[in-house]
């Protein structure tokens, strides 16, 4: 089956998705995630304020619901699913520790919580902010980059926020563009450590969270 063209964020998280009974993809979208996961989770649930979209989820197989993720409460029960995933939506959220602690919520005992967004501190945007003067917009101007988020997180802040809501972390990593993982990726990589690469050279952050209680 030829796979959807979608962020690498999808494929990425999708290889941390444990074998389960039940999925959440809050922000599903048309459902991409569904062409990653479904050889291990028999059901997969998604919802999205965007009809359209979940109009494509649903053909691709979530059982779908549409809801205001401002709105307050997750539109399901406690202890429903064994993972969540939140792939670069959480800095569109008005309240991201309201959010995390409904997925807490919704989440069985042990369940993970996968969450994906864009890192502010990726030297591409430090590089615009330092020698252009450009900062991110909270706007959906198409000339600012990554327009339309509410929220810029660097993985300490991402911490703080799944703490709030009760979480504990078991795995977080950068997510770089496989463009940019070629020879000179590597070789800064060596001269630069690991840990430099995750905080500076990752245009994406990916956390993995357990529901410990």
């Amino acid at each position: 089956m030829k796979l959807p063209k979608i962020g690498e964020r999808v494929e990425v998280a999708s290889k941390y998705v444990i074998k389960a009974g039940k999925l959440l993809d809050i922000g599903c979208g048309s459902g991409e995630i569904i062409f990653f996961v479904k050889d291990r989770v028999s059901k997969i649930y998604g919802v999205d304020n965007s009809r359209k979209k979940l109009e494509l989820a649903k053909r691709n197989g979530l059982i779908t619901k549409a809801f205001d993720l401002n709105d307050g409460k997750l539109p399901y029960k406690d202890f429903l699913f064994e993972v969540v995933t939140c792939l670069d939506v959480l800095e569109h959220i008005k309240n991201p520790v309201k959010l995390s602690r409904e997925v807490y919520r919704v989440l069985k005992k042990n369940g993970a919580f996968i969450l994906s967004t864009p890192n502010i501190r990726f030297s591409g945007h430090l590089f615009s902010l330092i020698f252009k003067g450009r900062f991110p917009k909270t706007s959906d101007n198409k000339e600012a980059y990554d327009g339309g988020h509410i929220h810029y997180f660097a993985f300490s802040d991402l911490r703080s926020i799944l703490k709030k809501a009760g979480f504990k972390i078991t795995h977080e990593r950068g997510i770089i563009n496989k463009a940019k993982r070629g020879f000179w990726g590597q070789f800064f990589k060596i001269i630069l450590g690991g840990k430099f690469m995750r905080e500076f050279r990752s245009q994406g952050i990916l956390i993995v969270a357990k529901k410990v209680k």
